[in-house]
Order: structure tokens, then C-alpha cells, then sequence
């Protein structure tokens, strides 16, 4: 699978495309969500990881241009953001683990969040 990363905070994206390579995926990565959306636009990708709070567009706001730009029926994402200290590398490794066979239910379901509301 052909991942992009947003993520400017370069320690938590060097655990996240390490695991991702690990498992066999191709990812490439960007800092901020400009380059995000840019990139979703310009180029083709199988998975979006997007961090909530990045510089020049935040990952919200990247998420509703890419929804309303490329988006079909049924649309699938997974969001893991926060402050510092509240389990998103936690919540990443269990995504990595379960990353070839995981559905966005699946995920939302070990994360303990409900399904996620439609934009």
C-alpha cells in the first residue's frame, strides 16, 4: 500500500513510517497540511495519515478539501490527534500492528471510539 504522512513532528513520523516499511508498505511523508492536500491532489496514495494540528493547514481542515475534491460514496478515514501525553503513539502502534487487516470499524472499535460522525 502506498501511504502519505502528514505529521511535522519528525520523531513520531520516523516511528510511524518505520513501522509502515516494516509491514511492508511504501510511504512517503510531508510536514505540513499544504503539502498534504498538494500532494492528495497531484498524486496517488492508498492512505491519508493525517496529524490534527500541523502548520500552514491544519489536518481538519485538509480532511474536508480532500472529502469535498475527491471523496466517492464511501468514504473511510481514521484520525489520531491530540496534545502530547493522551495515547496517540499508543493508539499508532495499534494501528501498525493491525495495518494490513484492519477496517475503519475495526479501528475505531479497539480504540474505543464510536463510529465516526459523517461530515
Amino acid at each position: 500500500m502506498k501511504i502519505l504522512l502528514a505529521e511535522d513532528d519528525l520523531k513520531m513520523a520516523e516511528y510511524l513510517c518505520a513501522g509502515l516499511i516494516e509491514n511492508g508498505h511504501s510511504v512517503d511523508h510531508v510536514t505540513d497540511g499544504r503539502e498534504a492536500l498538494s500532494y492528495c491532489l497531484y498524486q496517488t496514495c492508498d492512505i491519508v495519515i493525517l496529524d490534527r494540528m500541523m502548520p500552514g493547514m491544519d489536518g481538519l481542515s485538509v480532511l474536508k478539501a480532500l472529502r469535498a475534491a475527491l471523496c466517492g460514496p464511501n468514504p473511510q478515514h481514521v484520525l489520531i490527534y491530540g496534545p502530547p501525553g493522551v495515547g496517540k503513539t499508543a493508539a499508532a502502534r495499534l494501528v501498525l500492528v493491525n495495518a494490513t487487516r484492519i477496517t475503519l470499524e475495526n479501528a475505531l472499535c479497539l480504540l474505543g471510539l464510536t463510529a465516526p460522525e459523517r461530515m
